[in-house]
């Protein structure tokens, strides 16, 4: 019990980190304001991991594989797919954040 505790804690910490370095990037590329950069970080965190869902389902269609419909973990039913999209998509700005700063030669 106190491992999925653990587990629920570190995925709110992840996530939370993602939807701000996204809030974050939302701010240079706007020039006026948005009237809530919470809502539309999370917005974007969902529709890129529906974008990501939806490529990984006609990519295992294509490849006529059958992953399995439900995994357990810790007494908790989830589907493989969705948890992997989830997990890409708030990897995403974490990888936009190292890329921008090799770019830019270790600065902001």
């Amino acid at each position: 019990m106190m491992s999925l505790v653990l587990l629920l804690a570190g995925l709110a910490v992840f996530v939370t980190v993602a939807v701000k370095l996204r809030m974050r990037s939302n701010l240079y590329r706007q020039e006026q304001a948005v009237s809530s950069p919470l809502s539309e970080a999370m917005g974007q965190l969902v529709g890129i991991a529906g974008g990501i869902y939806l490529s990984l389902v006609m990519l295992v269609s294509f490849l006529g594989m059958e992953p399995p419909q439900k995994i357990c973990f810790l007494d908790m039913l989830l589907d493989p797919l969705a948890l992997l999209s989830i997990l890409l998509a708030c990897l995403q700005p974490l990888g936009m954040l190292a890329l921008r700063r090799i770019l830019s030669g270790g600065g902001k």
